[in-house]
């Protein structure tokens, strides 16, 4: 007895004697980076583009590694101006890869690419895992991070322009319209060890800032009478008042400096109204920002029709006017 007894207090202070060896301050090192021995994996796409998925661009302690597909055109039209995309969803669903109302958006985004851009695709925190403003950061974050890799992905630095659909085309718009704010800046990857590509970026102090935005049926007023319930998880509060929404509304933020915009809508679209488009087209307007505006008759939130063929034929239009905008802002005679 007397020697389990002996036992039980020599285990009683272990804890103890283990923790008086600490020294009084502890240095942390900073993440190192890591080498990604896994093969790399890359698709063909017509055109001779070029798809290589799942790009790392940031890396922070406690959420998932954030990624980009990004799809980039053959050889002989470098350097490419960058085309960051941003998906729809309501902030809680879907990803760099889907898209309402075409089927293959892969193939859809490589046909862009092919016209001499590269394109990337971007999978941001969703509200599940992060309230605003970490969507627009993640953003920002991936934009800095393909800048920060200009050379090895052969992408212009100069020229990017900001691309999204429904709750992606409020970040595309809001990431067009903060060039700058602090509040919104991505942050610095700090998950370890960090990849040599993500380390580049807070090294390289690159801007996140776009020259110009597309925005498919994006929210840019969410101070509405009948605000989307989605709203509630990704801003963090229930309810949420008049100042929560109009702090995250695009309309808000509209200055002499924002660069072109191209709004694309359904004017049939139930959930995002033609009227709350029209607004902002004149609200970028009296700031003197070139604006350009496509309503498509018969089709709703998507370009969805009442058939196949009218769904089909919406966004073949929105994508040929998508195409026509960015080579209008990033003309050859810029190159």
């Amino acid at each position: 007895m007397f020697i389990r007894g002996m036992i039980a207090s020599l285990l009683m202070l272990a804890p103890f004697a283990a923790q008086a060896q600490v020294p009084d301050t502890v240095t942390f090192a900073p993440p190192s980076p890591r080498t990604d021995t896994y093969p790399a994996h890359m698709a063909k796409f017509g055109g001779g583009v070029t798809g290589i998925p799942d790009i790392v661009y940031a890396s922070y302690s406690g959420y998932r590694p954030l990624t980009l597909d990004l799809y980039l055109p053959p050889e002989g039209s470098r350097p490419n101006p960058l085309v960051i995309y941003a998906h729809g969803g309501s902030f809680h669903a879907a990803d760099s890869r889907f898209i309402l109302g075409i089927d293959d958006f892969p193939a859809a985004l490589a046909s862009l690419a092919a016209r001499g851009y590269a394109v990337a695709s971007v999978n941001y925190r969703l509200s599940g895992e992060a309230h605003f403003p970490a969507q627009i950061q993640d953003v920002k974050a991936a934009i800095a991070f393909l800048r920060a890799n200009a050379a090895k992905y052969h992408i212009d630095p100069a020229r990017a322009v900001a691309w999204g659909v429904s709750s992606g085309g409020q970040l595309a718009a809001l990431v067009a319209e903060s060039c700058g704010k602090a509040e919104f800046a991505p942050l610095p990857s700090n998950s370890r060890p960090i990849l040599p590509d993500v380390a580049r970026v807070q090294a390289a102090h690159v801007s996140d800032c776009v020259q110009g935005a597309v925005i498919w049926y994006g929210d840019m007023d969410l101070n509405r009478e009948a605000p989307d319930p989605a709203l509630e998880p990704f801003l963090g509060c229930s309810p949420c008042g008049k100042a929560e929404l109009a702090a995250t509304s695009p309309i808000n933020f509209v200055t002499t400096a924002t660069p072109p915009m191209l709004l694309v809508n359904g004017i049939a679209d139930p959930a995002i109204p033609v009227a709350e488009a029209a607004a902002m087209a004149r609200r970028l307007t009296e700031a003197g920002v070139p604006v350009q505006t496509l309503l498509i008759p018969d089709v709703g939130h998507g370009f969805i029709g009442k058939t196949p063929e009218i769904t089909r034929a919406a966004n073949a239009r929105a994508l040929a006017r998508t195409a026509e905008f960015i080579d209008a802002l990033f003309s050859k005679a810029a190159k």
